[in-house]
């Protein structure tokens, strides 16, 4: 990993050129691609491909896929066909099964009460924890926050990426309170599903480059 100035930020839910670059262009060091068909910011693992070819040309960052309880076959041939850095598995999977692959691997928890914390414990073959908040209509992308004081004693700081709810006016205060390795954003910098808002995007990072180095 490169040198940690500041909390790496992940903006997940990329689906076109445009705002892949502008991510980039303001600082970000990881862009998510969600290949789960459900989800409205689903991308073909083609075009994901595309994208990160042509920006890596110019950009140092790493590509994440997102995947939602997929088969072993499907995610192979994803890895593929993109050429992903990072693997993120945000469903029900087992620990098991993220283990077959031989890439850096987020592993996702939707906390509720926080009593999910404890299934962290299985997933030791997981390079990385992301926590997202608790729904019973998605795996992600909801744009709520969960209650992050249960998580200031974890000892995952140095892996964990937090996720769910975080936008320009709290993304400080959840870092002061977690003490992330990185947080992920995506809803809260869209114009709609899948497109980002170019003036959310730039806020956000103004807040982020301004104000939150570290040694």
């Amino acid at each position: 990993m490169m040198h940690k100035k500041r909390t790496f930020i992940k903006i997940c839910g990329i689906t076109n050129p445009e705002d892949a670059g502008l991510a980039l262009e303001h600082g970000a060091d990881m862009l998510g691609f969600i290949f789960y068909e459900k989800s409205p910011r689903f991308v073909e693992p083609e075009k994901a491909g595309e994208i990160i070819s042509v920006l890596k040309k110019n950009f140092s960052f790493k590509s994440a896929g997102v995947f939602v309880n997929p088969s072993f076959e499907f995610t192979d041939q994803v890895i593929k066909t993109a050429k992903l850095d990072m693997l993120q598995f945000h469903g029900d999977e087992t620990p098991a099964f993220i283990q077959k692959f031989d890439k850096e691997k987020i592993k996702a928890f939707r906390i509720k009460y926080g009593l999910e914390l404890k299934e962290m414990e299985k997933y030791n073959s997981a390079d990385f924890y992301l926590l997202d908040t608790f729904s019973v209509s998605a795996y992600g992308g909801t744009g709520e926050a969960f209650n992050w004081k249960i998580l200031a004693d974890i000892a995952f700081r140095g892996k964990l990426f937090l996720s769910g709810g975080v936008n320009r006016d709290n993304v400080l205060e959840a870092i002061n309170i977690v003490k992330p390795y990185a947080v992920d954003v995506c809803s809260s910098l869209e114009s709609h599903p899948g497109k980002k808002d170019r003036k959310k995007l730039e806020d956000f990072f103004s807040v982020i480059n301004g104000d939150n180095l570290s040694a």
